[in-house]
């Protein structure tokens, strides 16, 4: 099955079954099915709040910093960089999509500190 079949439909259970209490679904495109690979920053940035929003439900996130030019935020006492965040709570392949369709938007590298 390939990963962007997988992408859709995570995202429509996510729609239906919402975790308890409630996050926000995150606006990532699946326009990849179409052959479409774009994520603004601004995409790229939900995808990433929303797993730090996640991840606070079952751990402990600190709040993120920019640090040489990369963010880093504290998630049980261990300090991740996006692309970390993002597979702790992602996944690793989902993860390497979103990064993939963000660089595909042109970007480059993780995303600016906040």
């Amino acid at each position: 099955m390939p990963l962007q079949f997988f992408i859709y439909n995570f995202a429509q259970i996510r729609i239906l079954f919402t975790p308890q209490p409630a996050t926000p679904i995150s606006r990532v495109r699946v326009d990849c099915i179409a052959g479409k690979a774009r994520m603004t920053d601004e995409e790229y940035d939900d995808a990433y709040m929303e797993a730090l929003l996640c991840l606070s439900e079952i751990a402990d996130v600190g709040r993120p910093f920019g640090r040489d030019g990369v963010r880093i935020c504290s998630v049980d006492g261990c300090l991740l960089d996006d692309d970390q965040v993002l597979e702790k709570w992602w996944g690793k392949q989902i993860a390497r999509e979103i990064q993939r369709q963000r660089r595909g938007a042109g970007a480059k590298g993780q995303s600016s500190p906040h």
